[in-house]
């Protein structure tokens, strides 16, 4: 079983939790958290679309309260991802064009200082946003971050949907001393691909959509959680979407980053400009 596979996440969750495994990521020691319970109600999903991610998730050889507290804590990720995405819209309805040209007037080592995130403060984030990452879906969520840190490893295709998020996964790279950055960061190319994956952070949705025919986008509609990749096993549930979570905390941390070096900028320009008393 190659490392970082999907079959990998399956395994590495199984041990960890059940049998008190540790997690590489936080050292901390996951044990079952107990019975969560079925979600009752998900407002962005269909009947059949429910019971599709239901029937994925009985392929996993998991205890059912493990399936349960893993199912309640991706959906809750998603619903808190999404009301933050207000935020970033008004950013750029705000500041897009003056932040644009800020952005492309920074030098590559000031760029390059900016694009650094520690596989550790990917967790740490969520932490301080006081978003609780329950015990099991815990587990799921540091190996799927092993995951995509380790990504060119297990062969598999594109995980992204739409340009911006395609584009973004392209440039995402994973260094053992500096963490996650951008690729070639001093590249127009790379430029030009962060700046339109930070202006879809705000929207419309939070995950994009590849333009199909009716038929396939609502089947891609359905596909929340479990989707399977056409060239491993169809009774392996892959972990596409949540990788796909994981590289959207990336790319906020990035926007963050970057929102806050502007507007402190700005704020001294206009410090420096503002007429003294007489």
């Amino acid at each position: 079983m190659p490392r970082f596979s999907d079959q990998w996440v399956i395994d590495k969750t199984m041990f960890d939790v059940v049998y008190g495994g540790g997690c590489a990521c936080c050292s901390f020691n996951f044990m079952p958290n107990g019975t969560v319970g079925l979600i009752q109600s998900l407002s962005e999903l269909e009947t059949d679309a429910m019971e599709k991610e239901v029937s994925a998730l009985e392929k996993l050889p998991w205890p059912q309260e493990l399936k349960d507290s893993v199912w309640m804590d991706r959906f809750r990720l998603r619903q808190f991802c999404k009301k933050n995405m207000k935020d970033y819209k008004a950013f750029w309805l705000d500041h897009g064009e003056d932040f644009e040209c800020w952005f492309r007037s920074k030098s590559n080592e000031k760029l390059r200082k900016l694009f650094q995130l520690p596989r550790q403060e990917v967790l740490d984030r969520l932490e301080n946003q006081n978003f609780k990452l329950h015990t099991s879906f815990g587990t799921v969520f540091c190996a799927v971050l092993d995951q995509v840190a380790n990504f060119t490893i297990t062969g598999y295709e594109t995980d992204g949907r739409g340009d911006a998020e395609i584009g973004f996964e392209g440039c995402l790279k994973f260094d053992r001393r500096g963490g996650f950055t951008l690729m070639d960061v001093d590249s127009e190319d790379s430029k030009s691909k962060w700046l339109l994956r930070h202006r879809t952070l705000g929207g419309p949705k939070l995950l994009e959509r590849n333009m199909k025919c009716e038929e396939d986008e609502e089947q891609e509609n359905n596909k929340i959680d479990f989707d399977h990749d056409k060239r491993i096993a169809s009774d392996v549930p892959s972990f596409r979407s949540d990788r796909r979570i994981v590289r959207l905390l990336i790319a906020r941390h990035f926007a963050d980053v970057l929102q806050r070096a502007y507007l402190k900028e700005e704020k001294t320009v206009e410090e420096v400009e503002k007429p003294k008393p007489c």
